[in-house]
């Protein structure tokens, strides 16, 4: 009887799959006679340097740094956004240079004003 619907295809493909994987194949691989991974003599290094970093994230210093740097980073996507900086219209260095300078006038008007 020949299946019909692929279901029916597949369950008659099912014994085949379990055949396939009870094969020893992976004995005869290289490296596949380890059953476990071998530990990374660097682990406890790099596990005390990342404990190190989170525990400097926690001091004062630390934030005022990273909230500057948030700051900038946000002052350059919005106008990332805003101006479609990324893409030019212009052909040629010159106008393109124009236009990000255009670009950028806005937004740091925008920011200098007081209020």
């Amino acid at each position: 009887m020949v299946p019909s619907t692929p279901a029916r295809m597949l369950l008659a493909l099912l014994p085949l799959v379990g055949q396939l994987l009870a094969a020893p194949v992976r004995a005869s691989a290289p490296g596949g006679e380890r059953k476990w991974a071998q530990p990374d003599p660097a682990a406890p290094r790099q596990q005390e340097a990342l404990e190190d970093r989170r525990r400097e994230q926690l001091t004062d210093q630390w934030q005022q740094r990273y909230n500057i740097r948030a700051g900038v980073e946000g002052t350059i996507s919005q106008a990332v956004r805003r101006t479609r900086i990324r893409r030019t219209r212009y052909t040629g260095l010159p106008k393109t240079h124009l236009g990000h300078v255009l670009a950028a006038t806005p937004s740091i008007s925008s920011d200098s004003t007081p209020g």
